[in-house]
């Protein structure tokens, strides 16, 4: 009997191909939909954090009291022993990058103006690191070999270069506070012209080479290291390692100093979460009020099959069958049109307007991921087999006789 119910089964698809098509095409649809939201989403949550996690490092090895307590004066709570502390971390064979940081502010002129700036003295491999995240838009970037002979080079905001009038090449002069609260200052050679995308940081950051900043501080110490590794994954196994080899230093994960992240992260989540029910719900009662309708104009046959002799298990199994071939079929055609969308975005350019506070969009992108496919088909099929076990149970409820006369 199993083989004559699929044998059924087989031949229902075939010969009703014109209703068969209709329901394929609006699960396709309805499939594909989801799909492609959730790829989005998991787009933006994967731009975001890595966003994030290159601008802080995935981890940041720093003073206990870097992050706890002000500083009474510059640099206090800074660390030493720069070279032992990176040929330690790169044990780690986790460890990718292992970047100084000098935070510093001060004041940067020219002959015409002097504006206040944010100062950030770096390893130039941040720049490479940061990649998408910090655009070098003029220019190149600082020599990576530091010789206190050359002349000192930074890299200006676009906003603070555009404030100052200056171009590649130009010599500004550079004044700031030493650890030793005296002032020190000395000129510096404009090398480039960055873009981060978000004005507020564009009108007054000014890179430099950590060494740089350390001779105008008068200082042998950085604030912080930042650790980048070889893959996000590896930061729980990563941070247990250096945090057991750096017992008297502290050890800060990248989502810990990212609040913009989390802030926005949670804004996504409450909206996709919003959008995604919505989704749900409209595409349930769609293919709910579709397959009901195709079962229930089939009552008929369902009671000539009961009088055959068929059991009204039988015939809701051979509607359930029906149904699990429609939905196969159905994720088949949504997993290579999900997967179509995701390429195409890929090499079509398509950029999004710039996010709040920013300047500059960024491209539109979906992310094709197994599991999302395997997600939404498990939701996918647990609609179409519900709204099938639904219509079904309702019309096995009828006699032979009320089947054969219905209209």
């Amino acid at each position: 009997m199993n083989q004559s119910i699929f044998h059924l089964s087989l031949c229902n698809f075939k010969a009703r191909l014109r209703r068969t098509l209709l329901n394929i095409l609006l699960i396709t649809t309805a499939t594909t939909g989801l799909m492609t939201i959730a790829g989005f989403g998991l787009f933006t949550y994967v731009s975001l954090e890595q966003r994030s996690a290159r601008e802080t490092g995935h981890l940041v090895l720093s003073n206990p009291l870097q992050f706890a307590k002000p500083e009474n004066r510059l640099m206090e709570h800074g660390l030493e022993n720069l070279d032992a502390v990176k040929k330690e971390l790169f044990k780690n064979s986790d460890v990718l990058h292992a970047l100084p940081v000098i935070n510093f502010q001060g004041l940067i002129a020219n002959d015409n103006k002097s504006v206040t700036f944010l100062g950030r003295g770096i390893d130039p491999k941040e720049i490479t690191v940061r990649g998408p995240f910090i655009n070098l838009i003029k220019g190149s970037s600082i020599n990576y070999k530091y010789n206190s002979q050359d002349d000192p080079e930074v890299m200006l905001g676009k906003g603070l270069a555009k404030n100052l009038s200056v171009k590649i090449g130009d010599y500004l002069t550079l004044l700031s506070n030493t650890v030793d609260d005296s002032l020190n200052g000395f000129d510096v050679k404009v090398v480039g012209i960055s873009e981060t995308g978000i004005p507020e940081i564009d009108n007054r950051t000014l890179f430099t080479h950590y060494q740089t900043a350390q001779d105008l501080l008068s200082t042998d110490k950085v604030n912080q290291v930042a650790i980048y590794l070889k893959e996000l994954s590896f930061l729980q196994r990563a941070g247990k390692k250096i945090t057991s080899a750096f017992q008297d230093l502290k050890v800060t994960y990248w989502d810990e100093l990212a609040v913009f992240y989390q802030g926005v992260k949670n804004l996504y989540n409450t909206i996709f979460y919003f959008v995604g029910s919505i989704t749900f719900v409209i595409i349930f009662f769609a293919v709910f009020n579709l397959i009901s309708t195709s079962i229930w104009e089939r009552t008929r046959e369902f009671g000539v099959l009961a009088s055959l002799g068929f059991a009204p298990k039988e015939i809701m199994l051979s509607l359930l069958l029906e149904s699990t071939l429609i939905g196969l079929i159905s994720m088949v055609f949504a997993t290579i049109i999900y997967g179509g969308v995701s390429v195409a975005l890929l090499f079509s350019n398509i950029m999004m307007a710039p996010p709040p506070g920013q300047t500059t969009g960024y491209p539109l992108q979906v992310i094709f991921s197994g599991e999302i496919i395997l997600y939404i088909a498990l939701i996918t099929f647990f609609i179409v087999q519900l709204s099938t076990f639904l219509a079904s149970t309702k019309i096995n409820k009828l006699s032979i006789t009320q089947s054969l006369m219905h209209l």
